[in-house]
């Protein structure tokens, strides 16, 4: 199920820091697929990447992600600011244009 950033999401859980070797520290939110026809795709995110901030709003659930997307709509904001770590292990950060407007 994609959100309307165009990317499949998964909560990071201890099966899931096991599955994809993410270290006991790792936070936020696993991104498992890109819609390649998305902002997102075009602006560089990746599957392995993880989604540790939305805007201000720091997260470490789909809900918080689905709370964070909710509160840009409701400010009428066409894109948000998305906060990463790539799964290089980088920092980074990128605005991506909301679908489904």
């Amino acid at each position: 199920d994609l959100t309307s950033l165009g990317v499949a999401l998964q909560s990071i859980t201890d099966d899931v820091r096991k599955d994809f070797n993410l270290g006991d520290a790792a936070r936020g939110v696993l991104v498992m697929g890109v819609d390649p026809a998305s902002d997102a795709a075009v602006r560089g995110l990746n599957p392995g990447d993880r989604i540790i901030g939305v805007g201000n709003i720091e997260v470490s659930s789909m809900t918080d992600v689905n709370l964070a997307l909710e509160k840009a709509r409701a400010q009428q904001r066409d894109s948000v600011l998305l906060f990463l770590q790539t799964v290089a292990g980088q920092p980074a950060h990128m605005a991506v244009r909301l679908t489904g407007k």
